[in-house]
């Protein structure tokens, strides 16, 4: 049946599949934008281009952030430091682990089968590899399709020496896994890029307050 609807789809026999109809495309730039501008209009102050170099817990109860441009005293502070989220607060060092994971756009050899118009967004499961892939059809101003390498099993790295030069071992998954899934995508490599994933234990969010300063969430 899934195949029937998308035919630049292609699984093994009694694969179970799961459409969400509402799902779709959101773009990171543009929504960080509109939330940044939304914040804005209410009154945030927004500071871009500034390093934090460190934070601590003031004896009122309150919080010093320390940048290379200036100090802020505040009531509260959000810790969002992702693959940097140890450096900020050293109680998560060896459970927020971060990890390089690969992404590539491939040209599709039919491109009517993967435009977003009659392809979805997708996370499937590559049997072979024992590894999760991810990725989305043509949209955009993004020429290809793109399919990323889940999390589960990256590469540990250093977020601030991360190898982001393409070698020689990154592309094959990802080609092996579109052959077999779609294999009508796959086609010339039109772009290679790498991301962080922060990864925990149980492969979970970390929402929580300090475990020792309560006006502290990360």
């Amino acid at each position: 049946q899934a195949e029937q609807r998308w035919p630049g789809l292609k699984l093994p026999p009694d694969t179970p599949v799961l459409y969400e109809e509402v799902g779709g495309i959101v773009e990171p730039k543009k929504m960080i934008q509109a939330h940044v501008l939304r914040a804005w209009y209410h009154g945030a102050h927004v500071k871009t281009g500034e390093k934090c170099l460190g934070w601590e817990a003031s004896t009122d109860g309150g919080v010093r952030v320390t940048t290379d441009y200036t100090t802020y005293i505040t009531d509260k502070l959000v810790i969002t430091g992702g693959a940097w989220i140890d450096q900020l607060v050293p109680e998560l060092k060896g459970l927020c682990v971060p990890g390089r994971v690969t992404v590539a756009w491939f040209k599709p050899q039919k491109p009517d089968l993967y435009h977003h118009s009659r392809f979805p967004v997708w996370i499937l499961h590559d049997a072979e590899q024992n590894v999760p892939f991810y990725g989305f059809p043509e949209f955009g101003k993004q020429a290809g399709v793109k399919l990323g390498k889940f999390s589960v099993g990256a590469e540990l790295c250093d977020p601030d020496n991360q190898q982001r030069e393409q070698q020689l071992e990154d592309v094959e998954p990802l080609q092996a896994a579109l052959q077999r899934h779609m294999p009508h995508a796959v086609g010339e490599l039109l772009q290679f890029s790498t991301c962080m994933f922060t990864m925990t234990p149980d492969k979970h969010f970390v929402i929580d307050t300090h475990p020792k300063h309560n006006q502290v969430g990360q």
